[in-house]
């Protein structure tokens, strides 16, 4: 049992982190592209639709967010009647739900131009961007509901191997549009279109093979079951919405008040912070189906040494990339984008990078207020904290020059503030460990970062003066992972190898 559970991790990971690489270099190739071929401007839109996106899903948290605790828990009761009820209402709901959003998007789309700052040569690229981008999502989430069965028999590798080849097919649709017509961003949401609809039919398959007993009929849909999963997903929903005001309402300030160029110079800055974003969700997602069925199994000790195991696999994994950006990011912008603003772009990278440094391991706790239905102080203080981020930004650009900087970092200092005072104390509490157990692992994520961040840049500048080429960045990154491999076995290894699983 043991050695299955290892492995079946380790799987869930490798393929995740792979997924998220293929996604990574697609993104690196396509940026620089847009932007010398169509400008600054037009890549960041690409960003600000997937924000405008994140807005949407608002409306489908509520229902999906509690969906997997509610199926997972009555199958591991053996309860497979009312799985099928709370699978059936996830369903319809869904269907719902995409309706309204392609209602919405046909009305936004049409009207665009009254709501963002759009440079005249771009409104027509840029409605169609948008109201594919707004499609898209309505058909993945009238189908979410199939990725239930990937994480109901802990299978999260599936899921990332249907990303993995889905990201292959957008990277062809791609290439394939851009050689047989004139650039356009609209190209980018209409590859990825493709992409989904082959997700969808992948998700199709395993759903009815691992999970043949799950059946949406509308014979189950009932109104109080509905209301049974909003209303334990709608505090999630207010979470995300805190979540938005902090993380997802950089750009579209940046648009109002500082104008196109500016959104896109900020959307160059922060695909790196966004990566390493991804990257801890990925690596977090990882540990959520088995830390599920240790709670429905009521094995708490066995969870709580699970948990730490996951915190402290994580900080190993997420630090590095981040210490890596900061000895590393200068000289990778000035050789991606060598025509933009490298000082600048590198500072926002940075400011916007301040919260990961805090939390890269500890992420995986927010999850715990789902899973013991105790999310609502959660989300209204996530609420707060965006709320006055978003004060605290408008003041900054309203009033001051230093505007760009402070959509940059407010935001990553208040996630910083909340995680610190209310997530890693309450979490624990929840879950019956002491309230400041887990706050080694912020200290030693922290020391992480600097150890590796500062090994890395003077290992690099001594052996490496004054050479800024990518075969010269790739030695230096390969160098810098080595050593902080070494460095983190060191910090986390009494940890990752205790035997107590």
């Amino acid at each position: 049992m043991k050695f299955k559970l290892i492995y079946i991790n380790n799987r869930n990971l490798l393929f995740g982190i792979i997924a998220l690489s293929i996604n990574l270099a697609l993104n690196l190739f396509v940026s620089p592209f847009i932007v010398r071929n169509l400008g600054v401007e037009a890549n960041g839109y690409i960003t600000l639709a997937n924000n405008f996106v994140s807005y949407a899903s608002l409306i489908s948290v509520a229902l999906n967010s509690m969906a997997n605790r509610f199926i997972t828990l009555e199958f591991v009761s053996k309860n497979y009647e009312r799985a099928n009820l709370y699978y059936s209402n996830v369903t319809i709901g869904n269907c719902i739900i995409g309706a309204i959003i392609t209602i919405f998007s046909i009305f936004f789309t049409n009207y665009i131009s009254f709501f963002l700052e759009i440079p005249n040569e771009l409104i027509k690229d840029i409605k169609l961007l948008f109201l594919i981008t707004f499609l898209t999502f309505s058909i993945t989430t009238v189908t979410s509901s199939w990725n239930i069965a990937t994480f109901l028999t802990n299978k999260l590798y599936i899921q990332s191997v249907r990303n993995i080849q889905s990201q292959f097919i957008r990277a062809a649709s791609i290439l394939i549009l851009f050689y047989f017509f004139p650039i356009k961003v609209s190209f980018i949401a209409f590859s990825s279109f493709i992409a989904a609809l082959f997700s969808v039919l992948f998700s199709l398959y395993y759903k009815k093979k691992l999970t043949p007993f799950l059946k949406a009929s509308f014979r189950l849909f009932n109104i109080k079951t509905l209301k049974e999963l909003v209303g334990s997903g709608i505090w999630n929903s207010v979470g995300q919405m805190g979540v938005m005001l902090l993380t997802g309402l950089d750009l579209l300030i940046a648009n109002i008040f500082l104008g196109p160029e500016s959104m896109g110079i900020l959307a160059l800055a922060k695909v790196l912070p966004t990566i390493i974003s991804q990257l801890s969700s990925t690596v977090t997602n990882v540990f959520i189906p088995q830390i599920t069925l240790y709670y429905g199994d009521k094995k708490m000790e066995v969870m709580h040494n699970y948990l730490e195991k996951a915190i402290a696999l994580s900080n190993f994994i997420i630090t590095i990339p981040i210490a890596l950006i900061i000895s590393l990011g200068y000289n990778f912008y000035s050789l991606w984008v060598p025509n933009q603003n490298i000082r600048l772009i590198f500072i926002l990278c940075l400011l916007s990078l301040i919260g990961t440094i805090f939390s890269s391991g500890t992420e995986v706790l927010t999850n715990i207020f789902v899973l013991v239905n105790k999310i609502k102080i959660n989300s209204l203080n996530i609420v707060f904290s965006g709320i006055i981020s978003i004060i605290v930004s408008f003041v900054f650009v309203k009033y001051t020059e230093y505007g760009i900087f402070a959509i940059a970092s407010v935001s990553s200092i208040v996630n910083v503030i909340t995680k610190i005072v209310y997530t890693i104390p309450f979490s624990s509490k929840y879950i019956n460990i002491s309230w400041n157990y887990f706050y080694i692992y912020t200290f030693k994520s922290i020391l992480s970062v600097i150890l590796i961040s500062l090994s890395s840049f003077l290992f690099n500048n001594l052996v490496f003066t004054e050479k800024n080429d990518w075969i010269h960045f790739f030695i230096k990154g390969f160098a810098g992972v080595i050593i902080a491999l070494i460095i983190n076995f060191i910090i986390y290894r009494k940890v990752l190898f205790r035997r107590n699983i």
